[in-house]
């Protein structure tokens, strides 16, 4: 984990070690990065580096954390609303719309994503598992309150709709990427439709029931 002084490092250097990181990852990959450009982008020290980082996978990760904690944030915020007559769908549509809309603004952070999906759990240890079970947390809140709402079905354990929701959401994701190598609005929008379609098929409640809890 990084150790306490990068907490009372001065926020501005510790945004220039994250911008500096964040480059290097989106653009090498975690295991290609090189963890002596970061040190050089970001303009400080070998030492000074090591003084707030184990190493490259600390800093990796805690730039994970840092970029998830505005993601789990907003969506924790996320508020329906009451006169829509679809709120918790519109409102699901709304966060993807803003979250496309960051991904397009700095495409540096949807590659950062890609990579944490697609990493080894290994290479992360501990830290990875506790940032993948936070997210899973925040998709079986998000899960709940659509079924407060009558919006997301009630005959599957939430545990494993989120997991299926998850599965889905990544494959997606694969599959677009594959074939897009640039983030725009004009490419974009069709996948975005496509996505809410696909959940809501998986996601709405039905009339067959597979289970009841």
């Amino acid at each position: 984990m990084p150790r306490p002084r990068f907490d009372k490092l001065d926020p501005d250097k510790q945004r220039r070690i994250f911008d500096a990181a964040l480059t290097e990852f989106a653009a090498h990959g975690f295991e290609q990065a090189s963890y002596n450009r970061i040190i050089e982008t970001a303009g400080i020290s070998k030492g000074a580096m090591y003084y707030y980082f184990e190493d490259k996978a600390d800093l990796f990760i805690t730039l994970l954390e840092f970029v998830a904690a505005d993601k789990f944030a907003f969506l924790a915020e996320l508020e329906l609303n009451p006169d829509d007559p679809d709120p918790f769908w519109d409102a699901v549509r709304r966060a993807s719309r803003g979250m496309v809309d960051l991904a397009i603004a700095q495409p540096e952070l949807y590659r950062l994503g890609r990579l944490f999906t697609d990493l080894n759990p290994a290479v992360l240890g501990r830290r990875g598992e506790e940032l993948m079970a936070a997210a899973g947390a925040m998709t079986a809140d998000l899960l709940a309150r659509g079924q407060a709402v009558g919006a997301v079905r009630t005959d599957l354990d939430i545990t494993l709709l989120g997991s299926l929701a998850v599965a889905v959401d990544m494959t997606l994701d694969r599959w677009w990427a594959a074939s897009h190598t640039e983030l725009d609005h004009d490419s974009i929008e069709p996948f975005l439709e496509l996505w809410i379609a696909l959940m809501r098929r998986l996601l709405e409640p039905r009339d067959d029931a597979l289970l009841r809890t």
